[in-house]
């Protein structure tokens, strides 16, 4: 597949999911979340209470760092973490997260979907918070797969 090709794909996804149609896209196995920690963060510090999402599907206000897991039917044992991006004020997951997933789960791999802390929501390791975050996540994905990829936009590429 050229990068042309990939483009309009991840554009088609984009707007599928925008529109709500992303599900019927992707696998039907049902997503399922895992904390990145069994206790308070390190660190400690940061946002009490629910996670918020915007309406345009933007996560914020992150107590529990977690990742989020898409398999496919078929999985080909190589995991790909996913870093959304939003300046760290926020994480673009309708945006970016979900169609890349989606577009990821529909050729065999599985998507691991970060949600990671922002440092600018009171956490005491402050800009350290999501780099954590990044590493346990990805020592989480080595352990369950043969391969490991990384894929982060803006601020989670960072």
């Amino acid at each position: 597949m050229d990068r042309r090709q990939f483009i309009s794909r991840f554009t088609a996804l984009a707007l599928a999911a925008k529109s709500g149609l992303a599900q019927t896209l992707a696998s039907p196995k049902m997503p399922y979340t895992l904390p990145l920690w069994t206790s308070t963060p390190p660190g400690g510090g940061g946002p009490v209470g629910e996670m918020r999402m915007s309406a345009k599907g933007a996560q914020s206000h992150i107590a529990i760092p977690c990742i989020t897991i898409l398999e496919p039917l078929s999985p080909k044992g190589h995991g790909v973490l996913i870093a959304a991006g939003g300046g760290y004020k926020r994480i673009e997951m309708m945006m970016e997260a979900w169609p890349v997933a989606y577009w990821l789960v529909d050729r065999g791999f599985t998507a691991y979907i970060l949600s990671y802390r922002l440092p600018g929501e009171g956490w005491h390791d402050g800009s350290m918070v999501a780099l954590q975050d990044a590493q346990r996540a990805l020592r989480i994905v080595r352990e369950r797969e043969k391969q490991v990829s990384v894929l982060g936009f803006s601020a989670g590429g960072h």
